[in-house]
C-alpha cells in the first residue's frame, strides 16, 4: 500500500493562521513587476496577488461591515476637526 496517497493534514486553527501569515507575507514581499520581466513573472506575480486577495476576502466575512454614517454626523466630526486644527499652531518660531 502507498502511504503517500493517504496524507492528512491536521493543523490547530492558530497553526493555520501561522501558514495564512507566512504565505501572505512572502506574496507581499515579491518585487514588483518591471516593463523588462519576463511573461513567466508577470503571470506568477498576478496569480500569487490574485490568490492572496481572494484568500483575505475569504476570510474576512466574520467582520462586520462598519456602521453607515449620517451626513449630520460626518458634517459635525470634519467641523470639530476643523475647529481643533485652526486652535493649534503648526509651527511656533522661536
Amino acid at each position: 500500500m502507498n502511504t503517500l496517497t493517504h496524507v492528512h493534514i491536521h493543523l490547530t486553527p492558530s497553526q493555520w493562521l501561522a501558514v495564512y501569515w507566512v504565505f501572505s507575507a512572502a506574496i507581499g514581499s515579491l518585487p514588483p513587476t518591471r516593463p523588462n520581466s519576463s511573461q513567466f513573472y508577470l503571470w506568477f506575480h498576478s496569480f500569487a496577488q490574485l490568490v492572496a486577495g481572494n484568500l483575505s476576502k475569504f476570510r474576512m466575512p466574520q467582520i462586520p461591515p462598519p456602521p453607515a454614517q449620517t451626513a449630520d454626523a460626518s458634517n459635525a466630526a470634519l467641523a470639530t476637526s476643523q475647529q481643533q486644527a485652526n486652535q493649534q499652531p503648526a509651527f511656533q518660531a522661536k
